[in-house]
């Protein structure tokens, strides 16, 4: 049963075309800001499950690239400087990817899966602004997020 409050929040929704059916991703920087990056559509539920079961990671992954997008828009609007940071995990993971080890060597040392190591350095590929990851590895020993190997 919905409150009062829940039955206003999607009847609004509803009128201005949101879907019924999503999800929703927590947003944490390094620094400690954090939101929150929704994602809804208006189909039968059999479709929003094959849709989300396909491309949940790739969902997440543009919620985390629009969350770095309106900080940066949001420091320079500011006159703030903003310095590339990774999370422990985005950092640990290019670490030892710039000592040459693969992510499936990245996943067992960590004990993580092979999909999360690419996520983690995909992620942090993104933080970074970098095109690929051999540019995010020296834009990061640039600003000494990681060690020279």
């Amino acid at each position: 049963m919905k409150s009062p409050d829940a039955h206003y929040f999607f009847s609004e929704a509803a009128r201005y075309g949101i879907g019924a059916l999503g999800m929703s991703f927590p947003m944490r920087g390094p620094d400690g800001d954090a939101g929150t990056f929704s994602f809804t559509a208006n189909v039968k539920p059999e479709q929003w499950d094959a849709f989300k079961n396909e491309n949940q990671s790739e969902i997440a992954f543009v919620g985390l690239y629009f969350h770095e997008r309106v900080i940066r828009i949001w420091s320079d609007e500011h006159g703030l400087k903003v310095r590339p940071s990774l999370t422990a995990r985005e950092r640990e993971c290019l670490q030892r990817l710039a000592e040459g080890d693969p992510p499936k060597k990245i996943a067992t040392a960590l004990k993580l899966s092979e999909a999360a190591v690419r996520l983690y350095l995909k992620r942090a590929r993104a933080r970074l602004g970098a095109v690929n990851l051999m540019q995010a590895v020296i834009i990061a020993l640039r600003a000494n997020l990681i060690t020279v190997p």
